[in-house]
């Protein structure tokens, strides 16, 4: 029987004050490296470092990444318009 000391209380009450006093047990994540900063492909340098944007569709910038999903890992490719950060289009590979 467990030990009361004259408190009557219930069980969500018990849980309430563990968690202000954060006394509840929290989950490790596993951490997953995605990025391969040795890759044997070749690194293509910015050919536009000084472009200032003025209008739509002057420039477009594509990006590659990583998506944790709960079964498995997806691939996700994005491109933007740079002046007005809008997304172009998308595409997901689940791997």
């Amino acid at each position: 029987m467990p030990l009361r000391r004259g408190v009557v209380a219930n069980h969500k009450r018990g849980l309430r004050l563990m968690h202000e006093e954060q006394l509840l047990a929290r989950r490790r994540r596993r951490f997953v490296c995605t990025t391969d900063s040795e890759h044997r492909w070749p690194i293509y340098p910015n050919l536009l470092p000084q472009v200032r944007v003025s209008g739509l569709d002057q420039l477009w910038i594509a990006d590659l990444t990583y998506i944790r999903l709960p079964q498995e890992f997806g691939d996700l490719a994005v491109i933007l318009a740079a002046s007005s950060r809008r997304c172009i289009g998308w595409a997901l590979e689940l791997s």
